[in-house]
């Protein structure tokens, strides 16, 4: 969903809302599942959250911003790591890279579906929070947040990047070039 919620057009409320509200719905089931693995309306919760993910209804009429599974499947491919592990540590890392790019979506996301409360805070540091509100969650459920967590260190740096580059430039949201020659 962060995928299709992370986008350049403009006037998009449906999708975005479409998008808001099943997050917020994986928000409240997935620490229950994850609690009781063997709950069916727990299960059921999050996997038709997941089929709206991908059937492309939230995504319609919008070109979503893939750049973080460009990197994941380069991490994945060198290390044989979870692709939801990867994608967890690379997320939130990636909002902050792209953060003035988009700040208002990135407001947009903490208030609407973290409920951080904007008011005494700059737009910054309320998407900032958002972002921290994202790591703390998955992290609750056990998902790693740095590749030290997978035992990655920088050694194979470039050879993550080549992959990740492998067509250039990519990214919806945030153009994202590799290394300069």
């Amino acid at each position: 969903m962060f995928e299709t919620y992370f986008h350049p057009t403009e006037n998009t409320p449906v999708q975005l809302g479409f998008c808001e509200s099943l997050l917020r719905a994986i928000m409240e089931t997935a620490p229950k599942l994850v609690n009781d693995l063997t709950h069916y309306s727990y299960r059921e919760t999050i996997m038709y959250c997941g089929t709206m993910a991908l059937n492309g209804m939230i995504s319609m009429g919008v070109r979503g911003d893939w750049a973080t599974h460009n990197m994941e499947h380069a991490v994945s491919a060198v290390y044989d790591i979870p692709h939801g592990g990867g994608l967890a540590i690379l997320f939130p890392n990636w909002m902050k890279h792209c953060l003035d790019e988009g700040l208002a979506r990135f407001v947009r996301l903490a208030v609407n579906v973290f409920g951080i409360d904007p008011a005494g805070r700059s737009d910054r540091e309320t998407a900032e929070a958002g972002i921290r509100a994202l790591r703390d969650f998955w992290s609750s459920l056990g998902a790693p947040s740095r590749l030290a967590d997978y035992g990655i260190d920088d050694g194979k740096l470039e050879l993550m990047a080549d992959k990740a580059m492998v067509y250039g430039l990519f990214g919806n949201f945030k153009k994202l070039q590799g290394r300069m020659s």
